[in-house]
């Protein structure tokens, strides 16, 4: 070929064209009918040799006499199992559309690609990846109603699950005959356990199949059809809520261990580290809008696009720390939309993962307001001018609303998070995902008060309690403070009795002593202690202090029976009265009073000097009847426990 005339090479060049782009269109995908005629041709063989090579493949060691094997295909019973559609009903245009949906050209390659994850070559070691073509009528249906009515953007991947599930029970074709086995299922995750698949994976396998079996009995003629198939699947629903329960417990415990592993973890990432790429990218990246800016009809090549593409999107992700579902349905109407707030841009995104409940937003600052609108006028006409955009214009708009980012190939970007990852990897830093973002920036915030944790739970498009729960994790730092915290308590407490100790220590926790002083002054100044006089009730003291309310409550009663104890003694002060008689007093004079004993001078009691000729006495020495002053001095001493 090399010294034919340029005719005749340029003539082989285009043939090579024409069969590279057949194989690429028709290569991959082979209708059930051409299947079917393979199979039922006298020499199948021959007749499977001819259409390979047809499609411009090659077959290698085929014999000079090949055997005859015609194969009859086993007939199976409509009501157990499911076949592809009728050929005669179905036509070529109709298969090659489904063919397309449903991604079968994927379906079970004999030549997986070695995976550097563990678990992967697990599974595919142990064939756990095989699945049923999801042309089958029984999972095409299953995605046609998640697509169209649920409204599921990852459709494919959940009917593609339940495949896998139904070629493990019965690898000649899908049914619903599997709800008669139960130990199938138990065997099927102990199988998934051993490959190392994760309990979170593990569950949200139970979880397509539970949907696909509800699907099965309330959305299709299942029970007029085969009652007692629709009797079984209902009882095996039951039967994968109770899996899923005990499954439950399991991911949680994953999740505690990951989150023990990111506690011992030496090199934790932090906020600096979330930004080392925006920091080591920006400068190339201002490269490529200055030289926009110099000349705007200039043509990018493909590298300086996708850089462009790249940074915004990670400034999405890594600075204002947005799901990647918001980088990828971010749609121009969005942009146009967005609102001017002093020098900043609020953006909304109603498309996200929680985007049933709040819409997403974030701020822009003048600069990068500016980086986005060259995108949008220079950076996304060219990208959007792709020859691979022509081909399939509009295929992944929103709603007939187009995104705002666009990948290379002219359509939406479909992966935020490969393309983030793609530019760590071109500048050589370590990967940051969204998660692993969100998650850092939502443990700094432990510091911050509940209204700025609030705000900034806000911004990242969920509640502080799932903050709380899935983002804020434990910090070194913070567990020495606590710990620094207890000592300091258990320090302060020791001067107290026991009781006091164990009883009032959350409320010690909460008021310091500054604090208490200040509070018990203006309570004093309100509500004076005297010897007569009732300690102020709970309202009065929360009015004064909410958070020194009980130790206000504790100096109050000590002050008063400081005063009363000093005033009783002032009525006995020439011998110790005995229990029986101040029992009998506190049982008829004062029994509504809450005190669990009248007696808590008699320890403490000493006879009083006596008073020195001439001198006055206070009124309350003043000459009075013994059982008067007695029945007084009980009376003192009962009131005050009350308004506890």
């Amino acid at each position: 070929m090399k010294n034919s005339p340029p005719e005749a090479i340029a003539a082989e060049l285009e043939n090579a064209k024409r069969g590279s782009r057949e194989l690429l269109k028709e290569g991959r995908v082979f209708s059930y009918a051409i299947l079917r005629q393979i199979m039922d041709d006298a020499d199948p063989c021959s007749r499977l040799i001819e259409e390979l090579r047809h499609r411009h493949l090659f077959v290698s060691g085929v014999p000079l006499s090949l055997p005859n094997a015609n194969v009859v295909a086993r007939p199976s019973s409509p009501s157990r199992t499911t076949q592809p559609s009728d050929t005669k009903t179905s036509g070529s245009d109709e298969t090659e559309k489904s063919a397309a949906v449903s991604s079968d050209e994927m379906y079970q390659r004999e030549a997986y690609v070695k995976s550097k994850n563990l678990t992967r070559q697990h599974m595919e070691t142990m064939g756990l990846y095989k699945k049923h073509s999801l042309d089958y009528p029984l999972l095409r249906d299953f995605g046609n109603y998640l697509e169209k009515e649920l409204y599921n953007e990852n459709f494919k991947q959940e009917v593609e699950n339940v495949s896998r599930y139904l070629y493990y029970v019965d690898s000649l074709a899908p049914s619903l005959e599997f709800v008669r086995n139960r130990e199938k299922l138990r065997e099927y995750l102990r199988r998934l356990s051993e490959a190392k698949l994760k309990k979170q994976t593990q569950l949200n396998y139970l979880k397509s199949l539970k949907r696909f079996l509800l699907y099965h009995t309330v959305n299709t003629n299942l029970r007029q059809d085969d009652q007692d198939l629709h009797a079984e699947c209902k009882h095996f629903i039951e039967y994968i809520g109770s899996v899923q329960k005990s499954c439950s417990k399991l991911v949680s415990k994953e999740i505690t261990q990951k989150r023990h592993n990111m506690l011992i973890e030496k090199n934790q990432i932090t906020t600096t580290d979330c930004w080392a790429l925006l920091k080591a990218a920006k400068k190339d990246f201002e490269l490529v809008i200055g030289k926009l800016l110099k000349d705007r009809t200039l043509i990018l090549d493909k590298s300086e696009l996708t850089l462009v593409v790249y940074y915004l999107e990670a400034i999405l992700i890594l600075k204002h720390l947005q799901r990647p579902g918001v980088v990828e349905h971010m749609t121009v109407q969005e942009w146009i939309a967005r609102t001017s707030s002093g020098t900043n841009t609020v953006i909304g995104v109603k498309e996200h993962k929680t985007g049933a409940q709040e819409v997403a937003s974030f701020v822009l600052s003048e600069e990068e307001e500016r980086w986005f609108h060259i995108f949008y006028t220079l950076v996304r006409q060219q990208l959007k001018n792709s020859k691979k955009r022509k081909r399939g214009q509009d295929e992944n708009d929103i709603d007939g609303e187009e995104n705002f980012f666009l990948s290379t190939s002219g359509k939406g970007i479909y992966n935020a998070s490969n393309d983030l990852n793609r530019l760590h990897s071109r500048y050589g830093i370590k990967p940051v995902t969204s998660q692993m973002a969100r998650r850092v920036f939502e443990t700094a915030t432990k510091d911050l008060t509940d209204s700025e944790k609030s705000l900034v739970a806000d911004y990242l498009s969920h509640s502080t309690a799932t903050a709380e729960k899935h983002y804020r994790i434990k910090q070194v730092d913070h567990l020495l403070r606590a710990s620094q915290l207890l000592a300091k308590l258990a320090g302060d407490s020791s001067s107290q009795s026991a009781e006091e100790g164990s009883s009032h220590a959350s409320h010690s926790a909460v008021c310091s002593a500054g604090a208490h002083q200040q509070s018990n002054e203006r309570l004093i100044m309100s509500h004076p202690v005297t010897v007569d006089g009732q300690v102020p009730d709970l309202s009065v003291r929360k009015r004064v202090s909410t958070r020194c309310h009980r130790k206000l409550f504790e100096r109050c009663v000590k002050t008063c029976m400081k005063l009363r104890l000093k005033h009783v003694h002032s009525y006995f002060s020439r011998r110790c009265p005995s229990k029986p008689p101040l029992k009998r007093r506190k049982r008829s004079s004062s029994s509504r009073h809450r005190s669990s004993s009248p007696l808590p001078f008699l320890p403490s009691w000493q006879q009083q000097p006596p008073a020195l000729p001439g001198s006055r006495s206070s009124p309350q020495q003043q000459p009075q009847s013994s059982s008067s002053r007695r029945a007084a001095a009980i009376a003192a001493i009962g009131s005050c426990g009350r308004n506890r």
